[in-house]
């Protein structure tokens, strides 16, 4: 099912929320609501709230809610909330959405276009293992599973992809390291 196009959005919390992998990204946690719409190839009846936040470096669903849309449609069943599209709802908010976002020139902003498919195709040099974790970072912040995208977009398989986490963890090119900029902020007083 494709996500549903009409999103509305809540920020809560502070501006920038989290800073995740030792600064490679920010997440915003937020309410968002989506409500069906005639292009939906496979619409709900009914819309659908989330609250998303971060947990151990990824933005999650902490809560869901289903509404039926007005009074008088019917009752949302169970095999209704069977369909609702919980991972593929939390990856739009975070790329789509800019709820993850990247460091720029002039702040944070929305993730750019991800590592070409070959970029891993002279080995583990240094620019091979940023693009490795500026890669893993984003999908795993994003809700994703970062061997996955990299097996199935990438030709990189198990082991290469956990051989290649391991050598960026050690030499610290990625950094599972998250925080609340509130927190950050109190420890600088």
């Amino acid at each position: 099912m494709a996500p549903m196009p009409n999103v509305l959005m809540a920020i809560e919390g502070p501006p920038d929320g989290w800073i995740l992998y030792g600064g490679r990204l920010s997440a915003t946690p937020a309410t968002v609501t989506l409500t069906p719409d005639d292009e939906d190839k496979d619409p709900l009846n009914f819309e659908v709230v989330m609250d998303l936040d971060v947990i151990d470096g990824r933005l999650s669903c902490t809560r869901v809610a289903a509404q039926r849309l007005s009074e008088d449609a019917p009752g949302i069943s169970t095999e209704d909330l069977r369909r609702i599209p919980v991972a593929s709802y939390v990856r739009l908010a975070a790329l789509e959405l800019g709820l993850v976002r990247e460091p720029t020139d002039r702040g944070w902003g929305q993730v750019g276009p991800l590592p070409p498919p070959d970029f891993a195709k002279s080995g583990m040099t240094d620019e091979a293992l940023d693009q490795f974790a500026r890669l893993y970072a984003i999908v795993q912040a994003a809700g994703g599973k970062p061997s996955g995208v990299l097996l199935n977009d990438y030709g990189m398989p198990r082991a290469t992809s956990s051989r290649w986490l391991a050598t960026a963890r050690r030499r610290r090119v990625l950094v599972e390291d998250h925080y609340r900029i509130e927190e950050a902020v109190r420890g600088q007083r």
